[in-house]
């Protein structure tokens, strides 16, 4: 369950994965004027730098501890091909700080996503999404064991999540800035984040308010069981409803929001529980005119239930 993006995440049956959700985007508002001079990224950060390390950053400037970033597309290009860990360096986290990146490429969807909008009558119209343009990746920052990274690229920009560890400091790397306007073609903004930062927003809880849990219902297995270690895919399907795609009011950025969403979740499941969920279906909606009349429901899920069934 998931509840910090202002809706709920649930299985119906080990299937469908019910999303609603609401986004908040936000950056930082300390670079309104991107200095344009930083689109062009000179062709010497193509190379490998010295020990292996992808030059994939560049930092141009620093406003009230927010780093503006040059990010050199072709070398996450690059990275995402090499299908293993890659050193991605250096970015700039303002203030003189610089860190470099342990990831390797993550997949949340893939040519065999279906992506779809949904049309009156239960029609579903598929929409071109080109899946093999959006790279993802995962890891931690060189030298901090207990640290997170995520990072999201398409040709429409960058976003990135990087957690330093419950005693340090937390970033966001984005090409939109505070007032939701795109920075130029390669820039992107590094800005801290308040851990205490987005409280979890009071929103439905998908029919668990009347659900009683008996103790002691799940024991943990004996200490003789050897549990195995292997990483175990999900396959999964996302279903969502006109008030996300309000927040967007575009296709294709509320898809990059959910191939987001679910980048981030891997990096906690793959973490914690060794489980990485792939994403084999969306469905969007554009017009609450195709939506299922359960949608608009005070509890859909067992809308949904019955739905998938």
């Amino acid at each position: 369950m998931i509840r910090r993006l202002g809706g709920c995440l649930s299985l119906a049956a080990g299937l469908a994965a019910i999303l609603f959700a609401r986004s908040v985007r936000t950056a930082s508002d300390a670079v309104a004027d991107a200095p344009r001079e930083a689109v062009r990224v000179s062709e010497q950060l193509a190379k490998q730098s010295p020990g292996g390390v992808i030059a994939a950053f560049e930092g141009t400037s620093s406003l009230d501890g927010t780093a503006v970033v040059v990010v050199h597309e072709p070398a996450l290009r690059d990275a995402a091909l090499r299908h293993g860990k890659v050193a991605l360096g250096r970015l700039p986290l303002g203030g003189g700080r610089f860190v470099t990146l342990d990831v390797e490429p993550l997949r949340v969807v893939g040519p065999q996503t279906r992506i779809v909008v949904g049309r009156p009558g239960g029609i579903d119209v598929p929409i071109p999404y080109d899946t093999s343009q959006v790279h993802v990746f995962r890891g931690t920052v060189q030298g901090r064991p207990d640290s997170s990274v995520v990072l999201v690229w398409s040709p429409r920009g960058v976003r990135g999540h990087i957690d330093l560890g419950p005693t340090d400091q937390r970033y966001k790397l984005s090409s939109v800035d505070a007032a939701g306007r795109t920075l130029g073609p390669g820039l992107a903004v590094v800005r801290p984040v308040d851990r205490s930062a987005e409280p979890l927003p009071d929103v439905p809880l998908c029919g668990t308010e009347g659900t009683s849990v008996v103790a002691g219902c799940c024991p943990e297995p004996p200490t003789n069981v050897v549990l195995t270690k292997r990483l175990k895919a999900v396959e999964i399907a996302v279903e969502t409803d006109f008030d996300l795609y309000e927040n967007f009011n575009d296709l294709t950025a509320e898809t990059d929001y959910i191939v987001e969403l679910f980048a981030r979740t891997n990096a906690i499941f793959m973490r914690d529980i060794n489980v990485r969920f792939e994403v084999v279906f969306i469905r969007l909606f554009d017009t609450p005119a195709a939506e299922p009349s359960f949608m608009n429901n005070p509890d859909p899920l067992n809308g949904y239930v019955n739905f998938w069934n």
